[in-house]
Parts: C-alpha cells; sequence; structure tokens
C-alpha cells in the first residue's frame, strides 16, 4: 500500500511528461521549484508556518526558511510536503520540494521502492547523470543512522532523487521519528547547500 500511494503521487506528474529536460516541468504534489509560495499561500500563512516549523529547522545554516505542509493527494502514509525558500527571498520562489513515505522497521522495503521509483525517474528524466551515495546521516549525534540516496543531476546542476533514511534506535526514540524514503526536487543552490554548508 505505501508503495502504491507513493508512485500514485509521483505518477499524476508523469503523466503529463514525455521526457523532461528542465526539473521546472516537473511537480511533486503540484508544487515545482523556482515557482513561488505567494501563488498558494499568503505571507502571513507562511510567516505563521515558518514559526511553527523553525524548531524543527535541523541545519545549523539559517540560509534557508522551511515550511511544511499537508499533502494533498492524502493517504495514510504520506503525511506533509516539506518545502525550503531562501530566507533574502521576498517572493518565496520554491528552492526544495520533498514528500515523504514511511516504512517503520521495514526499510528493505524502502529501498525495494526506491529502486522502482529509479526506473521511472530513468525514463522521465533520460538526459540526467544518475548517482548512487550511501553514508552516515549528519542529523544523527549517536553516528547510527544510514542514508541511501539515487540522485538524478540535471545540466543546471539541479537535482531529483529518492532517499531511504534507516535511522538508529536512539534516534528514532529521541526524535518520534520513523525509518523513511524522501522523495525530493533541489534547485543546485539547495542541493550544494545540503552537501557541506548546511552543517557548518
Amino acid at each position: 500500500m505505501k508503495r502504491l500511494l507513493l508512485i500514485l503521487i509521483l505518477t499524476l506528474s508523469f503523466q503529463s511528461l514525455t521526457k523532461a529536460d528542465d526539473i521546472s516541468d516537473f511537480k511533486i504534489d503540484g508544487y515545482s521549484l523556482n515557482e513561488s509560495l505567494l501563488n498558494y499561500y499568503s505571507k502571513d500563512d507562511l510567516k505563521t508556518n515558518w514559526k511553527r516549523e523553525k524548531n524543527n529547522y535541523g541545519f545549523k545554516s539559517k540560509k534557508y526558511f522551511k515550511f511544511a505542509f499537508e499533502i494533498k493527494n492524502k493517504g495514510p502514509y504520506e503525511k506533509k510536503i516539506i518545502i525550503y525558500t531562501l530566507r533574502k527571498d521576498k517572493r518565496y520562489k520554491i528552492q526544495s520540494i520533498t514528500a515523504f513515505a514511511y516504512y517503520p522497521n521495514k526499510i528493505e522495503k524502502c529501498y525495494d521502492t526506491q529502486l522502482t521509483l529509479s526506473k521511472d525517474f530513468e525514463t522521465v528524466f533520460p538526459n540526467t547523470k544518475k548517482e548512487i551515495f550511501e553514508y552516515n546521516n549528519k542529523h544523527d549525534p549517536h553516528g547510527q543512522s544510514t542514508e541511501k540516496d539515487i540522485v538524478f543531476i540535471f545540466d543546471d546542476g539541479s537535482e531529483a532523487g529518492i532517499a531511504c533514511l534507516d535511522w538508529g534506535e536512539k534516534y528514532i526514540k529521541q526524535n518520534n521519528t520513523e525509518d523513511h524514503m524522501q522523495v525530493f526536487l533541489d534547485t543546485k543552490g539547495y542541493a550544494d547547500w545540503l552537501k557541506g554548508p548546511a552543517y557548518k
């Protein structure tokens, strides 16, 4: 069921495309990169949302605002969409979009779904460079959590990808979280920031 629901979210966007060379042509739950969040929400709404999420920001660098919205294509496992915009950008242009599916104590199923979705990405984004990364997740101070990313890199440096996060037991207990998948779209600026400056 989890796999089916996540694929449904992506398929709704894939159906309107044949092959995409521009990441802005692709949407997750109706949102695309570089469009303004003011197309959907007022500045007051965004301010309230950011204040609610700022304690869950998770990065040392304060370059971006983090927003969390209820997912439009609801299912029992997808809870929210996370979006980041530059703090200095008064138009709130979207720099990163992430959707979630949860796999409590079933990380191998996450990996299976990740491979299936990766094949879909290869079809839709044939002119991208595919890379696979496996590493310890920097959010876990105990060093017990790992992440596997399959990333498709566009000519302009923006990225689309699927990540499986396998959290350690201590981190799960302390943060009330679960193993999960992230399907994401990132601009080059956000992707570069996430690879190092975000944690400094």
